[in-house]
């Protein structure tokens, strides 16, 4: 598999791997929510343990994983990112330069005439 072959894999797994986590947060934060009611409706006043407080500690890490799946790019992103490196190579190129140059001289030769 060359670069490009692995560039489609890594953007197509980017795309599950954000569904997975929100999912997969989504579901921590339900279990921790309902860990601490139940924990809260078990507790009686002759057994005040203050079980429920337990979910606060851990309810955190879910938090902190939606935020990193916030910062990873989509596929879509992933594909502009790699056609902009490839861009910037091809536009480097003395060939692409000679072009831009003929080019440049056109339109301004066509705006000169434009003007009179």
């Amino acid at each position: 598999m060359n670069n490009l072959s692995w560039l489609i894999y890594f953007a197509e797994v980017v795309n599950n791997f954000n569904a997975f986590i929100g999912i997969s947060c989504g579901l921590a934060i339900l279990c921790i929510l309902f860990y601490m009611l139940f924990s809260a409706i078990e507790e009686t006043s002759m057994n005040p343990k203050g079980k429920w407080k337990k979910g606060l500690r851990y309810i955190w890490i879910p938090f902190l994983f939606l935020g990193i799946s916030c910062f990873i790019p989509s596929g879509n992103t992933i594909y502009m990112l790699a056609a902009s490196e490839v861009g910037e190579q091809v536009i480097k190129t003395p060939e692409a330069k000679e072009v831009f140059d003929s080019l440049k001289a056109r339109i301004l030769d066509e705006l000169k005439v434009e003007t009179k």
